[in-house]
């Protein structure tokens, strides 16, 4: 009795823990935060909700995205394909091992400081292998603007968090 009565208190305090936490658990443990209230956990959820949403307005069903690094959620809302979710792990052998050569591939550019440190040429080459015209980039405050065009955020729009760019179409896509 003692065991379930020790269950009982801990699913209650999980419980009540879930209900105060105002960002759904599977963005609380990597969407990035700070302790400040403007790079809050809530405050980041909040505005990655809201480039999701952009996303799902402003571009084409068919639009595949190359999505902020430390994010599980982007399908769930914008609607959209994107080129690497370390989620989305497919099941059959051929899925199975282009999944693992994305997610190396993501890592490897991590690894370089993000899609900053690459060149507009080779943002290009990946874009013509992954067939992503637009990007979403975690803004951190160091970094420069990629060498594309700045859709989202734009007046009246913010966002502390998130940009979009949008790249040029790829061969034989229209707008």
């Amino acid at each position: 009795m003692a065991l379930i009565a020790v269950a009982g208190v801990y699913a209650y305090r999980d419980g009540v823990a879930e209900r105060r936490l105002s960002v759904p658990r599977a963005d609380a443990s990597v969407i990035p935060h700070n302790q400040t209230k403007e790079h809050s956990r809530s405050a980041t959820h909040r505005d990655w909700v809201r480039v999701c949403e952009w996303i799902s307005r402003e571009t084409p069903l068919d639009a595949v995205v190359w999505s902020a690094r430390r994010q599980q959620s982007f399908k769930w809302y914008a609607q959209r394909a994107e080129v690497h979710n370390y989620k989305d792990v497919p099941q059959d052998p051929a899925g199975l091992l282009e999944w693992r050569r994305r997610l190396e591939l993501v890592r490897s550019i991590a690894r370089r400081g993000g899609l900053w440190n690459l060149s507009r040429e080779e943002i290009l080459v990946l874009q013509d292998q992954y067939g992503f015209s637009y990007v979403i980039l975690y803004k951190s405050g160091t970094h420069r603007p990629l060498p594309f065009e700045r859709v989202y955020p734009l007046p009246p729009d913010e966002n502390r968090h998130y940009e979009v760019y949008r790249l040029p179409p790829l061969e034989g896509e229209t707008r």
